[in-house]
């Protein structure tokens, strides 16, 4: 199919003129990877948001898409896509960046103590929505009655994604996969590379007064109850290991009333 007769070619444009809707995103990122017309675009437009001093980036972008911040149309989009001189320069910009990490690969872990330099580029960042306020990007508090939902960075192209949290007293909430039967094993979500956004807002009733969140990137799926027995086989004060191959970035978040 070709970028102009395919109908998610608009979203993608959206997207980056911060004017697309959670439900655009969630099909525009289920449909990236199937798509090389849309994905070109897609990387196209990346290439341009390097090259543009004025451009919010892929945090603000992407917590558009969510719902999370105000859309900021951005006039200079709605020119062609590749001019000459742009061209030129994305040219510059490929034959200069390094392989194998993409170009809105923006930011790093958050709350992990040194380790492996690849698990580095791989990140999580949490979106809190509360009672008594709008949704906003967490710091290093949330509220106990807080949803949370979550946007991640895959630059090294994991396949698998699970995102819970653990507390003080070691229980765990699970907010990816979802899981409410004890009767089911659910296993990781499938994520694509680059950036991408889990926009389903979730709440749990949480206990204690602080939360660590860990967002597990994996080659082959993980099962929950294999990742709880790892978080709970492993002691104090050290960091679970999820399989070879496998990256976790950790937020560390105090729990307030």
């Amino acid at each position: 199919m070709s970028a102009e007769r395919c109908l998610m070619t608009a979203r993608v444009d959206r997207h980056f003129a911060h004017t697309l809707d959670p439900a655009g995103e969630r099909a525009m990122r289920e449909h990236l990877p199937t798509c090389v017309p849309c994905r070109a675009r897609y990387d196209k437009h990346l290439l341009l948001e390097q090259l543009d001093p004025d451009a919010a980036g892929p945090q603000a972008r992407i917590a558009s898409g969510l719902g999370f911040a105000q859309a900021r149309p951005l006039a200079r989009r709605a020119a062609p896509l590749m001019g000459a001189m742009a061209v030129a320069a994305m040219l510059a910009l490929l034959l200069t960046r390094p392989s194998g990490l993409p170009a809105d690969a923006g930011f790093t872990a958050r709350g992990s103590d040194g380790g492996d330099a690849a698990a580095q580029s791989s990140y999580v960042v949490v979106y809190r929505r509360g009672a008594d306020a709008g949704a906003s990007r967490a710091g290093d508090t949330i509220h106990r009655a807080d949803e949370l939902t979550f946007t991640y960075g895959n630059p090294l192209g994991k396949r698998y994604l699970m995102v819970f949290g653990v507390d003080e007293a070691r229980r765990v909430f699970w907010y990816y996969p979802a899981w409410t039967d004890p009767k089911t094993n659910p296993t990781s979500i499938s994520i694509a590379p680059g950036t991408g956004a889990l926009p389903d807002a979730v709440r749990h009733d949480l206990e204690g007064s602080k939360l660590e969140i860990h967002a597990v990137f994996t080659d082959a799926p993980l099962t929950v109850t294999a990742a709880e027995g790892l978080v709970r086989g492993t002691p104090a004060g050290h960091a679970p290991v999820f399989g070879p191959g496998s990256l976790d970035s950790t937020i560390k978040l105090e729990v307030e009333p």
